[in-house]
């Protein structure tokens, strides 16, 4: 499933800048990844949008029937890393947190094989069931969300049932395009599926949260303006939360972290992540505030050396006016 030979390989020179790149993520060095990243992301400017199914899989078509895992199963988010240059770019414009994929298993079980599913969406394809394996070992975190959930007062059932009804709907490149200001409601993106069946308390808690810079580049608000009477625009909430807004929201470890399928992820929703979301934070501007500043130093160092040598001459020729006896 992850490959498909009719799809034209990236040129040599972007391969190379990607694995580059990854070398840099897998040892926790994201600041370095960011100058290659933004070589790539200038190389694709005109392939808009990005696309996590850019070799147009068509997914495994699951006909059922389905049924629940058991009484009142868990519900969760499940968050898969960059597998592609197409999805390690989604992940660099997104908020560069190491995700760039979302799907949402409401505890459904095929019931001819016995295997857990999910539902996603993803360009391409519609909203659809799929194998929690669909992607092999790509490394992906469970998010369980139950308690979440039931703190801002929405049952596991509610939830299930709004993200069933997705069912079959496009997916929405539109708004992709346009982060979001653009909002069809009968056409989704992969993230999408949980962003809209949150309960409103949850989403208003992101808003919280974003406003505060505590999701940084991963969620953007728009809400319905008033007409030209003052009336109105009911101010219904519309978000756009990428994966990496997720993760940031729960406080989740960072993509390079995951390293197989399934890692579960306990995210407590009576404790105060605002604390260390700020410490995060800062320390993330800090971190560029001293690449920034490395950086400057190197160029001024390179400056002087360059203009010392032009100031010298060629080797072996004395300065004007140096004679010899």
């Amino acid at each position: 499933m992850e490959h498909n030979k009719n799809i034209k390989p990236a040129p040599p020179a972007e391969q190379a800048l990607y694995q580059i790149t990854e070398q840099f993520i897998a040892v926790g060095a994201r600041m370095g990844a960011a100058p290659f990243l933004k070589i790539l992301r200038f190389l694709r400017r005109n392939e808009q949008p990005l696309n996590e199914n850019k070799q147009g899989i068509t997914p495994t078509t699951l006909v059922g029937p389905f049924h629940l895992a058991s009484k009142d199963p868990t519900v969760a988010l499940l968050l898969f890393v960059p597998r592609s240059l197409e999805s390690r770019l989604i992940d660099d414009l997104s908020g560069r947190y190491g995700y760039s994929h979302l799907t949402v298993d409401v505890g459904e079980i095929d019931t001819p094989t016995g295997k857990p599913v999910m539902t996603e969406s993803m360009p391409n394809t519609r909203v659809h069931r799929s194998f929690q394996d669909e992607y092999g070992p790509r490394p992906f975190l469970r998010i369980p969300i139950n308690a979440w959930l039931a703190r801002f007062g929405m049952t596991p059932a509610e939830f299930r049932a709004c993200v069933q009804n997705k069912l079959g709907e496009a997916y929405d490149v539109v708004e992709v395009l346009t982060w979001g200001r653009i909002d069809d409601p009968v056409r989704q993106v992969c993230s999408d599926l949980a962003a809209v069946c949150l309960p409103e308390g949850m989403r208003e808690e992101i808003v919280k949260q974003q406003r505060a810079g505590l999701l940084p580049h991963s969620v953007t608000i728009h809400r319905p303006k008033a007409g030209a009477n003052g009336r109105g625009g009911s101010g219904t909430l519309r978000l756009f939360v990428s994966p990496n807004g997720f993760a940031r929201f729960f406080n989740a470890p960072y993509g390079n972290k995951v390293t197989r399928p399934g890692q579960v992820f306990v995210s407590n929703p009576k404790s105060d992540h605002t604390f260390r979301k700020t410490v995060r934070r800062i320390g993330s501007i800090l971190a560029r505030v001293l690449v920034m500043a490395a950086t400057v130093v190197a160029a001024v160092i390179a400056v002087r050396v360059v203009l010392r040598r032009l100031l010298a001459g060629p080797p072996g020729k004395l300065p004007p006016g140096q004679l010899t006896g």
